[in-house]
C-alpha cells in the first residue's frame, strides 16, 4: 500500500468514526425504553416460574424471540446502518448473523456460552459473514433452578451473553477502522492472535483484552438497562483490573531444550508473535483481519514502521484531527488524546533500539524543541498510566478480599493484598524502566545540543578572529555583518548534525 493510499484510508476510518457520532437522541431514548421492557417482561415470568427441561419452546419462541429483537435495537443504536433482518437472522443478505445451538450434541468441546466468527477472526471461518451464535442449551439451566435468585440471574445471564458477543462485533469493527486508539490497536492485535494461535488464546482468555472489555461492557450495558448491581458492579472491578494489568503466558524453549513458561505484559507479549507473524512469516492476512496494524507495520514490505516514520504520521493525523470541524471540540480533544497515546505506545518500542548516531535522521521530521517537549510528554503519559494501573489493580484485589456471597467472581482467591503489593511494585518497575530508556534518548540529545554549542563556539571563534583581522583598520564593526555570520554558522552546524 502506498503513501497516498494510506492516507485515504485513513481519512476514511476518521469520517467512519465521527459518523458514528452523530445519533438521533429521541430514537435511542426510545430504543432503550423498549430494550428495558423486553428484558423485564422475561425477569417478571421467571421471577414466579420455572422453566420445564422439556418446554424447549419456550426458549425457541420466546427468550429467543427476544433476544432477535435486542439484538436489532443495539445494532439500529450503533448509527452505522448494519443490515439486520429480525425475521432472517441467518440470511446472508445481513451484514452480521445469528444462531442457535439448541441441541447438547452439537455444542463443542469448549462449552462456549456464545462465540463470534468475523470475516478473518479464526481462519477456518475466513469468507463468511460475520455471525454470532448463541449456545441455548446452556443457558437454560439455571431457568430450570427452583431458587427464583438463581432464575433471575440466569435470564439476566443470557442478555449478558448477547452483549458480550455483540461487543466483540463492535471490536471487530473498531480494529476494521484505522481510528488510532490504544484500545483499537489491542483489540487487533487480539484478532489476530486468536486466529492464528487458537491455543494460546484459550490458555490465555482470562488476560485477553477482547474478553475483558467484552465482559466489563456486557455487564455495563446491563445496569444501564436494569439498574445498578452488586454482582455486575463487582465483576467490573476485576475485569477493569485485568483489562489493565493483564499478562500473557507462553513457553519459551532454551538452549538446552528445556521449556519455561514465562510471563509478559499484554502489550509487550502480543507485540512478539504479531512481529513474527508479519516480519518473519510475511502473512499478508493479518492486515485484512485488523488494518489497524497498518498503524505500526508496512503492509507492502512486512517491516516495522521507522521511528521517523512514526513521528510523521503522528504529526500529520494530529493536524488532521485539529482540522476536523463537524464535532465537537469534547469529541476532537478525545480522538487527538487518543491518537496521540497510541503513537506513544508505538514509538516508545523504536525508542528502546535507538542509537545516538540515529537520531540525525530523527532530526529531519522533527525539530530537537520539538523532540524533547515529545519526551517529556511521553514522561508524564507513562506516570499517569502507572497511577491508572495501580488504582484498577487495588481496586481489583480489594474486590477479591471482599468476595461477599460472588465468590465465583474472582481470578485470585488466595492473599489478594499480597498479589496487590506484588502487581503494585511490578508496575512501577515496568513504568520506571520506561522512563529510564527515555531518559537514555534525552541525554543523547543533550550530548549532541553540547557538541553542537561547542562547534558553534569554536567556529564563531575562528571566524570572529579572521573577521577583526580584515576590519583591523577601522574603528567600529558592522554589527549586522556579525549577526549574519553567526545565523549562517549555526545553520550549517545545526544542518551537518542532522
Amino acid at each position: 500500500m502506498n503513501q497516498l493510499e494510506n492516507k485515504e484510508v485513513k481519512k476514511q476510518g476518521i469520517k467512519e468514526l465521527i459518523d458514528s457520532f452523530k445519533e438521533n437522541e429521541k430514537n435511542e431514548l426510545e430504543s432503550e425504553e423498549a430494550e428495558k421492557q423486553e428484558i423485564k417482561e422475561l425477569l417478571d415470568y421467571f421471577a414466579d416460574n420455572k422453566m420445564n427441561p422439556n418446554d424447549q419452546l419456550l426458549f425457541q419462541h420466546i427468550i429467543e424471540k427476544k433476544l432477535i429483537k435486542i439484538m436489532k435495537m443495539e445494532l439500529d443504536n450503533l448509527d452505522i446502518g448494519i443490515k439486520f433482518d429480525p425475521e432472517n437472522t441467518e440470511s446472508q443478505d445481513n451484514d452480521i448473523t445469528l444462531s442457535f445451538k439448541r441441541q447438547p450434541d452439537n455444542i463443542d468441546e469448549n462449552n462456549f456460552n456464545g462465540l463470534v466468527t468475523a470475516g478473518g477472526f479464526r481462519p477456518a471461518f475466513n469468507g463468511i459473514k460475520p455471525n454470532i451464535t448463541i449456545h441455548s442449551y446452556l443457558q437454560q439451566k439455571g431457568l430450570q433452578s427452583d431458587d427464583p435468585k438463581i432464575r433471575m440471574y440466569s435470564c439476566e445471564h443470557i442478555f449478558y451473553v448477547l452483549f458480550h458477543e455483540l461487543r466483540h462485533y463492535k471490536q471487530y469493527l473498531m480494529a476494521q477502522q484505522q481510528v488510532s486508539s490504544k484500545e483499537n490497536l489491542a483489540f487487533g492485535r487480539d484478532f489476530v492472535l486468536a486466529s492464528y494461535m487458537y491455543d494460546f488464546y484459550k490458555d490465555n482468555y482470562d488476560a485477553f483484552a477482547i474478553e475483558n472489555d467484552a465482559n466489563l461492557m456486557a455487564g455495563n450495558r446491563i445496569q444501564e438497562l436494569l439498574g445498578e448491581n452488586e454482582f455486575y458492579m463487582r465483576s467490573r472491578f476485576l475485569y477493569e483490573g485485568e483489562l489493565n494489568t493483564g499478562r500473557y503466558k507462553y513457553n519459551e524453549i532454551d538452549e538446552y531444550g528445556k521449556r519455561h513458561t514465562k510471563k509478559r505484559v499484554r502489550d509487550d507479549a502480543a507485540e512478539i508473535f504479531i512481529d513474527y507473524l508479519i516480519c518473519d512469516q510475511k502473512l499478508k492476512q493479518v492486515f485484512d483481519i485488523a488494518p489497524i496494524l497498518n498503524k505500526e507495520y508496512n503492509s507492502d514490505d512486512f517491516t516495522k514502521k521507522t521511528l521517523p516514520q512514526l513521528l510523521t504520521e503522528m504529526k500529520e493525523e494530529q493536524e488532521e484531527l485539529s482540522n476536523v470541524d463537524s464535532i465537537s471540540e469534547e469529541e476532537r480533544n478525545e480522538l487527538l488524546q487518543d491518537s496521540k497515546e497510541m503513537y506513544y505506545e508505538i514509538i516508545f518500542k523504536q525508542l528502546l533500539s535507538l542509537k545516538k548516531g540515529e537520531i540525525s535522521n530523527v532530526l529531519k521530521v522533527i525539530s530537537m524543541d520539538e523532540f524533547k517537549c515529545l519526551l517529556e510528554d511521553m514522561k508524564q503519559y507513562f506516570d499517569k498510566e502507572n497511577k491508572l494501573k495501580v488504582r484498577k489493580a487495588e481496586k481489583m484485589y480489594m474486590t477479591q478480599r471482599t468476595s461477599g456471597e460472588f465468590p465465583s467472581l474472582y481470578f485470585v482467591k488466595k492473599n489478594p493484598l499480597k498479589k496487590f503489593r506484588k502487581k503494585s511494585k511490578r508496575l512501577d518497575n515496568y513504568y520506571d524502566s520506561k522512563k529510564l530508556v527515555i531518559n537514555k534518548v534525552e541525554e543523547f540529545l543533550k550530548e549532541i545540543e553540547d557538541k553542537t554549542q561547542e562547534q558553534l563556539q569554536q567556529r564563531l571563534t575562528n571566524d570572529f578572529k579572521n573577521y577583526l583581522k580584515v576590519r583591523k583598520d577601522q574603528e567600529e564593526y558592522n554589527v549586522k555583518e556579525v549577526a549574519s555570520m553567526i545565523n549562517k554558522n549555526t545553520k550549517e552546524i545545526e544542518g551537518e548534525d542532522r
